[in-house]
């Protein structure tokens, strides 16, 4: 299996979304210090590297990003921290949840077995008209 990044809407190119995370302290804290330290012990270079990998996040941090325990934990690991480069934020209207949705679900249908990637992509495309409207939808080809 591998790994191929989305194409720009007008081509050639390509572009990844991202959410993101944080760790914060509360306005109202009773403990700020204590909260701000325990957010530096988990944001720490051992902690953050330990996330990454364990939980298959792009990590924060730049060297842990370079570290081959992370690089080297999955096979998809470099490639997607690779598209960090043309990341752009991800949009946080109701619209891009449901696109997003469906491409996941499109995904899962290929890679077990339940879909061709042509059935995938008409599926796809039917389901985003249900949820946007015919008018929003374009096939292409």
């Amino acid at each position: 299996m591998g790994v191929a990044p989305m194409p720009t809407q007008h081509g050639p190119g390509r572009v990844s979304l991202s959410g993101g995370w944080m760790l914060s302290v509360g306005a109202h804290s009773d403990t700020p210090e204590a909260a701000f330290d325990f957010i530096t012990l988990l944001a720490g270079r051992e902690r953050a590297l330990q996330y990454a990998v364990e939980n298959a996040q792009i990590p924060v941090r730049e060297d842990v990003l370079a570290d081959p325990a992370y690089t080297e934990a999955l096979p998809t690991n470099k490639a997607f921290a690779d598209l960090l480069t043309v990341t752009e934020f991800r949009p946080t209207q109701a619209e891009y949840l449901m696109v997003s949705s469906r491409a996941q679900v499109a995904m899962e249908d290929v890679m077990t077995a339940d879909a061709t990637p042509a059935e995938a992509a008409r599926t796809y495309a039917s389901g985003l008209r249900d949820d946007l409207g015919e008018g929003r939808v374009r096939d292409r080809g």
